[in-house]
């Protein structure tokens, strides 16, 4: 028997670090032999870059929202801006912020979204699953926070 310690998935868990791995991407909590850490290999460059297919709700120059694939709410987007920021922790990351919430304000308003709510997740301890600065824009009927 190894002596290696193996970490225990749900089968859910399992089958989202497997669908993540296929596509390139690092996890948080997928094993080591599984991660990935680079931007080539973001998946959110990715969509960004047209690379992964996504089903987008807003676009400018530098920023992308699209539909969340595991929505926490009837109405949940991703922001990003579309160069790597790995999270709200770098320093670039004070200069796109103010862009992101600008590009959920415009996203309301052409959905005609009257409630809604905000959230960035961050660091592994605060729930960031993938390492590229997200705004999570969720309305409707709340399902789970992400």
């Amino acid at each position: 028997m190894s002596s290696r310690r193996r970490r225990k998935f749900s089968n859910k868990t399992f089958t989202q670090h497997i669908t993540l791995y296929v596509l390139g991407v690092r996890t948080c909590n997928a094993p080591s032999s599984l991660t990935i850490s680079n931007m080539t290999n973001c998946l959110f460059c990715k969509i960004a870059h047209r690379k992964l297919p996504s089903e987008i709700v807003y676009e400018d120059e530098k920023v992308l929202a699209f539909k969340d694939i595991q929505p926490k709410a009837s109405i949940h987007f991703l922001i990003i801006p579309k160069n790597h920021i790995e999270s709200i922790k770098a320093p670039q990351s004070e200069k796109v912020v103010p862009e992101l919430i600008s590009a959920a304000k415009k996203i309301a308003e052409e959905k005609g979204i009257a409630g809604y709510k905000l959230l960035f997740n961050v660091g592994r301890e605060g729930g960031q699953i993938v390492d590229h600065l997200h705004l999570h824009f969720l309305a409707g009927k709340p399902r789970q926070l992400p």
